[in-house]
């Protein structure tokens, strides 16, 4: 794919991609966005059951109140109102029965969390105390820790920290899942732990969640910024290979057939 006429090229149409050409709205330059599948949303998106007509979310659609970036992001595509916020209760836990709701106290942080984390009845206090070196890593973490946790999995962290196995099992997979919308396994290690330091770290924090879909709260706003800005996005277009042009050259992108 060559055109003179574009001036940034955006490959894959996942959250990343759709916030760089969100960004580059109403600043002159022609963009293209190729995606290679057939919908725009990648992991953070979300699809329609055929036969319930419920609304499903693909990726991580648990938001929280300092998830800053993505925050900024909704509110620039006139979108952060829908999102449904939760002021009574941080979460509830429905398995294994009995369920269980959690709620923060009003204690200076990383203490807030301590008492409902204490009495949750799913798993046993040996379990939950497995995980007080996680906790200890997240709160003391550099940017330099984050880059080297960047380069192990979730599961060899909690592994190497001592976390229980029952615990791994039943609580850090389902956040793995639930944050990452990555099983624990093939998640980053350091992508867990900024989540659970910015859930230490402040006592205030609040869960949301999408009035519709994942999906809605950036995909069509997102898109519709891309076209009225006189841009265009291609399905289905595989990126292949990528030239870099130079000044007498334009960068060529090469797409599957």
């Amino acid at each position: 794919m060559t055109n003179p006429e574009t001036d940034v090229v955006i490959v894959g149409g996942g959250i990343a991609g759709l916030s760089v050409a969100a960004a580059l709205r109403g600043s002159g330059l022609r963009i293209v966005l190729l995606e290679a599948t057939s919908s725009l949303g990648g992991r953070a998106s979300s699809w329609t059951d055929a036969v319930t007509g419920d609304t499903v979310d693909v990726g991580p659609h648990v938001l929280h109140n300092y998830y800053l970036n993505m925050l900024t992001l909704l509110e620039s595509l006139g979108s952060a109102d829908q999102v449904i916020w939760d002021d009574e209760q941080l979460t509830t836990l429905a398995t294994p029965a009995p369920a269980y709701t959690m709620r923060l106290r009003r204690l200076p942080a990383p203490l807030h969390l301590l008492p409902a984390g204490l009495a949750l009845p799913q798993i046993g206090l040996l379990d939950k105390l497995s995980n007080w070196r996680v906790g200890l890593l997240a709160m003391s973490m550099t940017s330099e820790h984050i880059a080297e946790l960047d380069r192990m999995s979730g599961r060899e962290l909690v592994e190497r920290l001592g976390v229980s196995r029952r615990f791994r099992e039943w609580g850090w997979n389902t956040a793995a899942m639930t944050v990452l919308n990555l099983p624990l396994e093939a998640c980053s290690a350091g992508a867990l732990l900024r989540f659970v330091r910015q859930a230490l770290g402040h006592n205030d924090i609040r869960l949301g969640f999408p009035a519709n879909g994942l999906g809605d709260l950036f995909v069509p706003q997102c898109a519709a910024a891309v076209r009225e800005s006189g841009g265009e996005i291609l399905l289905d277009a595989p990126v292949v290979s990528i030239g870099v042009g130079d000044e007498t050259r334009p960068l060529e992108v090469g797409l599957r057939d």
